[in-house]
C-alpha cells in the first residue's frame, strides 16, 4: 500500500471516530478508493442457519461489526470487528428470540444516541426490539409490535424529526388481497405507537428524503409506485404514483443517470422485479417526481437478491452489488451513468452455496470497501477484501521509460536474480504474462515477443491502462511516471 493510501485510510478512520464511531445510515451509499476488485475471499464459521445479517459499528470503537440473525433457533449472535477484516464472536453473548428470525433492522429508536436493534419473526409477524448497549451487547427482546398480516417490508428513519427514528411496514399480499401499509412513530419518549393514519398496500417501503429537502418522505412500491413527501412537521401527503406491470423485489433511490435523462447529483429509483430476475429504473426529477419505468438487464440478473449501491472506486455513479441464488456467486454491475445507460460492464465471483444476505464496508480500515455474505446452509461468512486502485501502467515496461524494448526484460531478470536488486514501481509492468506472478516466465514472454514473433503480451499493452485481472501485485507510480 503507498504512503497517500495509507495516510486516506487514517484519515477516514479519524474522520469515523471523531464523527462518534462507524454507524452507516440506511440509504447512505458508501464509497471507497479501491478497484472494483476483489483477493480470493477468506471465511468465518457463524451459528447455525444464517438468515440475515446487519452492519453497524455497535461497541463505538469506529470499526465495523455484524450481527448475525439465524432462522431456526432465533439467535442473534454479535461479531465485532477487529480492524483487519476478522471478526471476534467470542467477545458478546448471544441473544435468543422466542421465535424464528426473518430480517434484521438497525436504528435509533430510544433516544440515547446508541444503535438499536428491530427484529421481524418468521411466522407470528411479531416485531422485536432490542435495545443497544455501548459495549455492542443488546438488552433482552421487546415484543413491540403484533402485525395482523405478514410482514413484507420495513425501512426506517426519522419522519417526524423528533431525534427517534419511526418505522413504516408493509404487508405480503395473500389469499385475501393485500394489507395495509403502517407507520409506527416515536413519540419522542423511546416508545413507538401506531400512527392512525393508513396508507395503500405495498410490497416495498423506503423511506428516503425523495424531493431533497431535507425531510424524510415515502416511497411505496406496488401495482402501483405512489410517492408520499413530507410538509416538515411528520405529515405525509401523496404526490405521484406512477403504473407499473411487474412484482417489486426491492427499492434502492440512487443517482445512476449522470446526463440523460435527469442530470449529476439527482436521485433516481431502481427496483428489483419479477423474482430477481431485472431491474427497473425510474428517473427522478429532483423534486419528488420520477419518470415512467424502463426495464433492463434481465440477462445479467437470474434469482438475484440484496442489491447493495456501492461507489468501489469513490468516482461517477455507484456500482451495483447483488448475489445470484440461482449461480451461488456475486455479482458487481459498474456503474456508467451515461447517455442514459446505467451500468456497463459487470464482474462475478463464486460463493458457497445458499447465499442469504451480503453488506459493503470498509472492514479493515484501508480506504477500499470490502464486501460479506453470509451462507445459510454452510454456517459461515464469506469476507471479500476490496484491492486498491492501481495506477494506469504499460505491462512490460519494467524500467517504465515510456518504451518497451530488450532493456525492460533484462530489468525484471536483475531483479530477480542479481543480489540486491527488487522490483520497484509498479510490480504488474514487470508480469509481461499476466498470471500474477513474478518469475522467469515474464523476460521469457517479453523476448519472445521481441525477437521470436511470440504471442502479443496481454492488456495494458502497447498503452497504458489498468490491469484487467485480479492479482496481488501493486502498481506505484509517481506522477512522473510513463503513464499519464
Amino acid at each position: 500500500m503507498n504512503v497517500s493510501s495509507r495516510l486516506l485510510g487514517f484519515l477516514l478512520l479519524a474522520s469515523c471516530l471523531f464523527l462518534g464511531g462507524f454507524s452507516p445510515l440506511e440509504g447512505q451509499v458508501p464509497s471507497g478508493n479501491g478497484s472494483g476488485d476483489f483477493l480470493p475471499p477468506v471465511f468465518y464459521p457463524v451459528a447455525e442457519n444464517p438468515t440475515d445479517m446487519s452492519l453497524g459499528d455497535f461497541n463505538q470503537d469506529g470499526i465495523p461489526d455484524l450481527i448475525i440473525a439465524t432462522e431456526d433457533d432465533g439467535q442473534i449472535q454479535v461479531l465485532l470487528g477487529n480492524g483487519d477484516g476478522s471478526f471476534d464472536s467470542n467477545q458478546i453473548p448471544t441473544v435468543l428470540l422466542p421465535q424464528e428470525i426473518r430480517e434484521t433492522y438497525l436504528g435509533y429508536f430510544d433516544g440515547d444516541d446508541v444503535m438499536d436493534l428491530l427484529v421481524t419473526t418468521e411466522e407470528l409477524n411479531n416485531i422485536y426490539l432490542l435495545r443497544g448497549l455501548d459495549t455492542g451487547a443488546f438488552e433482552d427482546p421487546e415484543l413491540i409490535y403484533v402485525h395482523s398480516e405478514s410482514i413484507g417490508s420495513i425501512s426506517t428513519g426519522d419522519i417526524n424529526e423528533d431525534g427517534q427514528d419511526d418505522i413504516v411496514l408493509s404487508s405480503i399480499c395473500g389469499i385475501v388481497g393485500c394489507g395495509t401499509t403502517r407507520i409506527l412513530m416515536s413519540d419522542s419518549s423511546g416508545n413507538l405507537q401506531l400512527d392512525p393514519v393508513v396508507y395503500p398496500d405495498s410490497l416495498q417501503v423506503l423511506v428516503r428524503d425523495l424531493d431533497e429537502d431535507g425531510d424524510l418522505d415515502l416511497l411505496l412500491g406496488s401495482s402501483l409506485m405512489a410517492v408520499y413527501l413530507n410538509d416538515g412537521n411528520g405529515n405525509l401527503s401523496e404526490f405521484q404514483q406512477i403504473p407499473v406491470t411487474y412484482e417489486i423485489d426491492q427499492l434502492l433511490l440512487i443517482d445512476v443517470f449522470e446526463d440523460n435523462p435527469d442530470g449529476v447529483g439527482i436521485l433516481d429509483v431502481v427496483c428489483l422485479i419479477d423474482g430477481g430476475d431485472g431491474l427497473a429504473f425510474l428517473p427522478g426529477f429532483g423534486d419528488g417526481s420520477f419518470g415512467s419505468p424502463v426495464e433492463r438487464y434481465g440477462d445479467e440478473l437470474d434469482f438475484a437478491e440484496d442489491l447493495v449501491a456501492a461507489q468501489l472506486d469513490g468516482n461517477g455513479t455507484p456500482d451495483l452489488l447483488f448475489f445470484s441464488r440461482a449461480a451461488d456467486e456475486m455479482v458487481i454491475l459498474r456503474g456508467h451513468g451515461l447517455d442514459g445507460v446505467p451500468y456497463q460492464q459487470f464482474s462475478t465471483y463464486p460463493l458457497p452455496p445458499d447465499p442469504v444476505c451480503m453488506e459493503v464496508a470498509d472492514f479493515n480500515n484501508d480506504g477500499v470497501l470490502d464486501v460479506v455474505l453470509a451462507s445459510g446452509s454452510e454456517d459461515l461468512i464469506t469476507v471479500f477484501i476490496g484491492i486498491e486502485a492501481q495506477a494506469e501502467f504499460r505491462r512490460g515496461d519494467a524500467n517504465a521509460d515510456g518504451f518497451f524494448n530488450l532493456a525492460d526484460p533484462i530489468t525484471v531478470l536483475e531483479a530477480l536474480f542479481v543480489p540486491g536488486g527488487g522490483v520497484s514501481g509498479c510490480a504488474d509492468a514487470f508480469d509481461a504474462n499476466d498470471d500474477g506472478i513474478l518469475d522467469l516466465a515474464d523476460p521469457v514472454s517479453s523476448l519472445m515477443f521481441l525477437f521470436a514473433n511470440g504471442a502479443r503480451l496481454p492488456e495494458p499493452f502497447p498503452d497504458c491502462g489498468d490491469d484487467p485481472s485480479s492479482d496481488t501485485l501493486e502498481c506505484q507510480l509517481s506522477l512522473s511516471g510513463p503513464c499519464p
